[in-house]
């Protein structure tokens, strides 16, 4: 029977249209997430379809799920049926959660735009959630259980929470929003907002006192505007891509390059960080108001995950944080132009086996002695800065 079983599943999944099928990507932390496509409800009225997207959906291993095209919606949804791995995957969730904003799928970039149905459900050892930029929606019992959650960042444009996303929740003490316009919240039978401290855009705090259910909380507290989102700006590239960078010292007139969205304050802005890809020139010199800059820094997860080809860092870098060019999986060719740059171990993690780091004639011995170095097929000299 297990065997017929075994049989007819594998079965199935051959038959699955190659949109269907699941993806899946490790976060910042480690924790492996799943994502199936987001069936969007075509309206008859809209001049403009929407565009396909991808969520967070519940855990499904190739031979658990199916696929099944839904009336009225723009492509195949990924429809979970079977939870044989549900007990594995939410043991392996820990910690923090970092969702990321896109994601790619042969060659095409989907933005993440909901946390589905059940996505955590009963991940016992899930203690933070951050959101990126583009969920706009939290599905059904999409947290339930989750005993140990204690905080979650919700971004500027969330629309809608739905019913049970955080049930039994217990530990949830701290829901920090970014949109000027409290959610939709759905009915809980077993969360209460009376606990709990919402932390809420600047100027908001009457708006979300007098929204039910938001207006069960404890404590509403108004964030303080950020001083340091006067300080960041975008930033143009000698290639042409767009970045966000941050003033570290303005006596000393310096900045730092820093990533865009759930590991900063969020800000608006219509530029899309996200592409950044190809061939990378940095420069040495960024201006703000007139003021030039220097750019000393490229600060945590920088371009992680960018598609770029190559890279040239300017001799004005003296220190490349963690993670800054972790699984940009298509560099294969990083030149740094200053000598003796402090370098963390996991800045380079992921990239592809043959790459290559060029750097300044006789700083080679440096380079090559750092952790962060060995991850590259070679280390050569150029022959000038």
């Amino acid at each position: 029977m297990r065997t017929k079983l075994l049989i007819l599943m594998v079965a199935a999944i051959m038959a699955l249209p190659v949109a269907a099928q699941n993806i899946t990507r490790v976060d910042d932390n480690g924790n492996t997430l799943y994502f199936g496509l987001r069936s969007n409800k075509a309206n008859k009225y809209d001049k403009v379809k929407t565009p396909p997207s991808y969520e967070v959906i519940a855990p499904l291993t190739p031979a658990v799920g199916k696929s099944e095209t839904v009336k009225n919606a723009i492509d195949t949804a990924w429809i979970p049926f079977v939870y044989e791995t549900i007990q594995k995957y939410n043991n392996a969730i820990n910690g923090t959660v970092t969702v990321p904003k896109r994601i790619t799928y042969q060659g095409v970039n989907y933005p993440i735009t909901c946390i589905g149905i059940q996505a955590f459900k009963d991940c016992k050892k899930l203690k933070k959630v951050l959101l990126p930029l583009s969920v706009t929606e939290i599905g059904i019992d999409a947290f339930s259980g989750c005993s140990e959650l204690e905080a979650i960042v919700l971004p500027p444009e969330m629309k809608k929470i739905n019913s049970g996303a955080f049930e039994h929740c217990k530990k949830l003490k701290t829901i920090e929003l970014y949109s000027e316009t409290p959610p939709e919240f759905a009915q809980h039978s077993d969360f209460y907002l009376y606990g709990v401290t919402l932390i809420v855009p600047p100027k908001t705090a009457d708006i979300y006192g007098t929204k039910e259910p938001w207006s069960d909380a404890k404590k509403i507290i108004e964030r303080d505007v950020d001083k340091s989102s006067a300080n960041t700006f975008w930033a143009t590239a000698e290639t042409g891509q767009k970045f966000i960078c941050n003033v570290t010292n303005q006596d000393e007139g310096t900045v730092s390059i820093i990533s865009y969205g759930i590991q900063t304050p969020y800000i608006k802005c219509e530029e899309s960080y996200d592409d950044v890809s190809g061939e990378l020139k940095l420069p040495y010199s960024v201006t703000k108001d007139n003021i030039p800059f220097n750019v000393t820094t490229l600060d945590v997860n920088a371009f992680n995950s960018c598609d770029i080809t190559n890279v040239r860092i300017p001799s004005t870098i003296t220190r490349i944080e963690k993670g800054a060019f972790k699984n940009c999986k298509k560099l294969t060719y990083v030149r740094i132009d200053g000598g003796n740059v402090e370098i963390a171990d996991d800045a380079f993690e992921g990239l592809p086996e043959d790459a290559v780091l060029s750097v300044p004639k006789l700083s080679g011995a440096y380079y090559k002695q750092l952790p962060a170095c060995k991850r590259f097929k070679e280390v050569k000299e150029s022959m000038s800065k």
